[in-house]
């Protein structure tokens, strides 16, 4: 069962988190092992809304994952004693993610676990992958080799992460400031422009009017509209991640829009070929591999083909070669090399091979997509101040015009 627990530590700071025991007394007997006074024992209650805030408060991060394995490898290494080593962590680590995951590795290791086993009870922190690599190094001894490797696959993913937002943030300002600018000129200038001119006996154009009213009604009713659109966020996450919106959105998206499609397809051979390659070195069969392989593919057309070899080709007495030829919806590249290694009995290196090609790629298309969807975006804004400023002259022209005549 999951405790949620309050307690003070032994310089008088309250910490909280949640244990994984069989009953009460064992949270009690543990947290004072800790040094930690119980001030409330709760059962957890896994309401949507608490896992949802929960997501945010308590995750653990991808550098707090690498963290861990790098540690975790060390002791393990080095002879440490991993209850003490862990004890250490703990003092080190400003997550309560991670502290409370440490606080549950050191309770599980003591209850007799494998490591594996206390990660597997918090899958909502690690992934499959993860999970699977590290059971594997516990099964096969291989557990140091492991971990390393999972230091890579999260470093590699780290460093995937840090170029597309690195990539984004630039058009991100670009498009707050334009929206500030353009919230700023309808709700503080126009609405002074519009009263300015309906006091003038001029004939006003119907599309300066239109902006004039827009202005006039964005001034009276901001504060609606903005808590009307801060309520409509929050809805749209909460129903996104509960019925599985985003999902059938970014699906969409990678439908009909061509390079998001294409940089979806990079980084999915990418992180397949990769991981595919560490779990073959980590010794998991075939069919396992290729069931956690189907959650880590982020193009949907790979994760039905890849469930499609698991399911029917494989079965069949295909060779892994011939199975993903088969499916269609990998590059003949991709193919050749895996069927190469294959035969060769080098598919992990082949894989790493593919991988590296895969992520040149990717990040080479990541960078031309921003080089061009920076000017897209100040194009769009110049128009649309080009617009506001054409509606705003064009009254004073009439007004011109008439006084002229």
């Amino acid at each position: 069962m999951r405790f949620k627990y309050k307690a003070i530590d032994k310089y008088g700071i309250t910490r909280e988190g949640v244990i994984i025991a069989q009953t009460e007394d064992d949270v009690v007997s543990y947290l004072g092992r800790l040094e930690l006074t119980p001030i409330s024992i709760n059962k957890e209650k896994l309401s949507f809304i608490y896992n949802l805030i929960s997501r945010f408060l308590e995750k653990i991060s991808l550098e707090d994952k690498i963290y861990l394995y790098q540690n975790l490898n060390l002791m393990i290494k080095s002879g440490i004693d991993i209850g003490r080593g862990i004890e250490i962590l703990m003092e080190e680590v400003s997550s309560l993610g991670l502290k409370n995951f440490l606080i549950n590795l050191k309770f599980g290791l003591e209850q007799g676990k494998k490591i594996s086993e206390v990660f597997s009870a918090f899958s909502n922190y690690f992934s499959n992958i993860e999970i699977s690599i590290i059971s594997a190094g516990e099964e096969s001894g291989k557990i140091e080799k492991n971990l390393t490797q999972l230091v890579e696959s999260l470093t590699q993913a780290k460093q995937t992460r840090s170029r597309i937002i690195s990539s984004l943030i630039y058009p991100a300002i670009l498009i707050s400031m334009a929206f500030i600018l353009l919230l700023g000129i309808f709700t503080l200038v126009l609405p002074r422009i519009a009263l300015v001119f309906k006091e003038m006996p001029a004939k006003i154009p119907l599309f300066t009017k239109m902006v004039f009213e827009i202005s006039l009604f964005l001034r009276e009713n901001i504060f609606i509209i903005l808590t009307l659109l801060l309520i409509g966020v929050i809805s749209f996450l909460i129903i996104g991640i509960k019925f599985g919106l985003f999902k059938i959105l970014w699906k969409f998206f990678q439908l009909k829009i061509g390079f998001i499609k294409k940089a979806v397809i990079l980084k999915s051979l990418a992180d397949i070929s990769f991981n595919f390659a560490i779990l073959m070195e980590s010794g998991l069969p075939i069919v396992k591999s290729l069931e956690i392989l189907e959650g880590v593919a982020s193009y949907y057309l790979h994760k039905e083909g890849i469930r499609e070899i698991r399911e029917k080709l494989l079965p069949q007495g295909k060779t892994l070669g011939e199975a993903f030829k088969e499916v269609g919806v990998f590059p003949s590249n991709f193919v050749a090399l895996l069927s190469v290694g294959e035969k060769s009995g080098n598919i992990s290196s082949n894989l790493t091979l593919i991988s590296q090609f895969y992520r040149e790629n990717f990040d080479f298309l990541i960078k031309n997509l921003t080089t061009i969807i920076e000017p897209i975006i100040l194009i769009i804004v110049g128009l649309i101040v080009a617009a506001i400023a054409v509606a705003v002259i064009l009254p004073i022209y009439n007004v011109i015009t008439t006084g002229i005549g």
